[in-house]
């Protein structure tokens, strides 16, 4: 009789009235119950790798160094989202002594983003499968599943043009937390005529193995590092969002008419006025020996693609305390180049750092042999003058 009366008055199935009823406390309010979600990404990047610092150090191998510092892409904080990207970038571009015969890690690089969404997540609600998703890039393989790694994971390797870099990427979600993980790489061949590997099965299976684990190491620890809250519906007055990018201020090209008269006579050198030129992205100057030339190029343009795909031959040769490589012209024997890479960001990324050149070129009747033995000689004299190097 009381079940039919309720349902006479309300015009509701009664259990359907009385369940509701249980669910709010008989309170009177009718609204969903909402579960709890994380808050805010991590404050920094140094807190949103160090969970995974072990897994990284792994990944890097041998080029690993823990004064390697972070990239902090940007950051952006609105009522509705939270996002930071960061990026750890190991490695060098100029070739080592003793060289080794096999495949090696010349680059290891990795980029972590983490996205928390501020919208509430409704009580029993399961993470939507990232399988379910558009694809992010229909170049590339389809996604595929991952075990292990949070509420749910993929992973994909990115379709790559010609001179691109490989990189996989490892996404896994935990409730309203999102964390993507890239890594990206080159190799040495273990050939000195084709020095760099952009592309290979190995390299993949590195860089796939890489991005899994720091994942898993993140999918780990950084929950309970994270604040939680019960999410409610953001507010949908006019609010602001505060993004912050880095950006460096790109500094000019080092002067190699810098260094001082001192060190030009002392290599037993005379300046050439007419060859020096000097602008915000390149400088060049230029000595006459007793019987070659000396031209240095400081330019913007990375050393990787000024030296491996301009040059033949790439020969490591220490100058003091400073790396250097040594090569030669593609199409004549009266030239001989050392290059040594500078640690400034170039105008290309992930392709080394700036490059600085000193091209030396025969004007009488030597061998390309003496003329190598000859700039080695001259840029040791020269390179307590020079800027840092790798």
């Amino acid at each position: 009789m009381r079940i039919r009366h309720i349902r006479g008055m309300f015009g509701l199935p009664a259990l359907l009235l009385v369940s509701i009823l249980l669910t709010t406390g008989c309170s009177g309010v009718i609204g969903p119950k909402y579960a709890a979600g994380f808050s805010a990404v991590p404050a920094d990047c140094a807190a949103a790798l160090k969970p995974a610092e072990p897994a990284i150090k792994a990944f890097a191998g041998e080029v690993y160094s823990s004064a390697t510092e972070f990239e902090d892409d940007d950051r952006s904080v609105s009522p509705y989202s939270q996002y930071l990207g960061c990026a750890q970038n190991f490695g060098t571009s100029v070739l080592r002594e003793p060289l080794a015969p096999h495949r090696k890690p010349m680059w290891r690089n990795v980029e972590v983003s983490y996205f928390v969404s501020m919208y509430p997540i409704m009580a029993g609600e399961t993470t939507r499968s990232l399988m379910e998703r558009e694809e992010i890039d229909t170049r590339s393989p389809r996604p595929t599943p991952v075990a292990g790694i949070g509420d749910d994971a993929v992973t994909w390797v990115k379709a790559r043009s010609p001179r691109e870099l490989t990189r996989v990427t490892v996404e896994f979600k935990i409730g309203n937390l999102s964390v993507q993980v890239e890594t990206s790489g080159k190799d040495w061949s273990g050939v000195a005529e084709a020095a760099t590997v952009f592309d290979s099965a190995e390299l993949r299976a590195d860089l796939q193995s890489g991005a899994e684990s720091i994942a898993k190491a993140l999918a780990r620890q950084v929950p309970s590092a994270l604040p939680t809250t019960v999410l409610t519906m953001p507010s949908r007055t006019k609010t602001t969002t505060t993004t912050t990018t880095t950006t460096a201020i790109r500094p000019v090209v080092w002067d190699p008419c810098l260094i001082s008269e001192r060190s030009i006579t002392a290599a037993g050198l005379e300046e050439r006025p007419d060859i020096w030129a000097s602008g915000s992205d390149r400088s060049r100057c230029g000595w006459d020996g007793a019987w070659y030339r000396v031209v240095a190029h400081s330019t913007e343009a990375p050393f990787e693609s000024s030296v491996y795909e301009n040059y033949v031959n790439p020969k490591p040769v220490t100058i003091g305390s400073r790396h250097a490589v040594q090569t030669h012209s593609r199409s004549s024997d009266l030239f001989c180049v050392l290059s040594f890479e500078l640690p400034v960001e170039a105008n290309i990324p992930h392709a080394g750092g700036r490059t600085l050149e000193f091209e030396a070129s025969l004007t009488e009747s030597h061998s390309r042999a003496e003329l190598c033995d000859e700039l080695v000689r001259v840029v040791t004299v020269l390179q307590g003058d020079l800027p840092p190097t790798t």
